[in-house]
């Protein structure tokens, strides 16, 4: 896992950072542990352990919704902090639903950092993705680059310029890149001394 260093702030809405995971069927290529979902999942337990580890309030949000209560999981105890998340992220699965569902942004008000994990981003995920900025005082995304995880259409073409254009720091990432590069490229990473790697409880193929 990268060092992924972000500064977690006094306010208690800005100790707190909403995780994205971009589930869609449709977002992403490829079958089984070496599926573009795979590595997202991998991305998104990377930034939701560290996140944790430097005190931030996390919680896990996906495509297929999730109340504007999810689950938040705290800074705690080793493995007691950051195994809720990790277990959640390993039931994971595919949504057939072609659209971000967004039961879970609150309505007014800032809520802290956001980190979105995405896939193959459309035009008709604009608003959304829009909307979800709005809605956090910093947002930040890792757009995976899809089509390198097989021979299908460049869908992600675009996405990093326009996320940029529009108030997230974006990147794009591929199947061959490693972790830390994607954050140093995000201009997140700081001095590599006390990474973690931590272990996603074992998945189960997908159906």
């Amino acid at each position: 896992a990268g060092n992924l260093m972000v500064r977690r702030e006094e306010q208690p809405w800005q100790s707190r950072a909403t995780l994205f995971l971009d589930n869609r069927k449709i977002a992403h290529r490829g079958a089984g542990a070496g599926s573009s979902l795979e590595h997202a999942v991998s991305v998104a337990a990377s930034v939701g352990v560290h996140l944790i580890h430097r005190g931030f309030s996390v919680r896990l949000v996906t495509a297929a919704g999730g109340e504007a209560s999810s689950q938040w999981h705290e800074h705690g105890s080793l493995m007691a902090e950051t195994g809720p998340l990790l277990e959640s992220l390993a039931v994971v699965t595919e949504t057939g639903h072609p659209h971000i569902n967004l039961k879970w942004l609150q309505d007014g008000g800032h809520s802290g950092l956001l980190i979105g994990v995405l896939g193959a981003v459309g035009d008709h995920d604009r608003p959304t993705l829009t909307r979800m900025r709005h809605s956090a005082a910093n947002a930040m995304a890792v757009a995976l680059d899809v089509a390198a995880w097989n021979r299908g259409p460049a869908v992600q073409t675009g996405a990093v310029s326009w996320l940029a254009g529009h108030g997230w720091r974006a990147v794009s990432a591929g199947p061959k890149d490693p972790i830390p590069s994607v954050w140093e490229e995000l201009g997140l990473s700081g001095r590599t001394a006390g990474a973690h790697r931590e272990r996603i409880p074992t998945r189960e193929p997908a159906s």
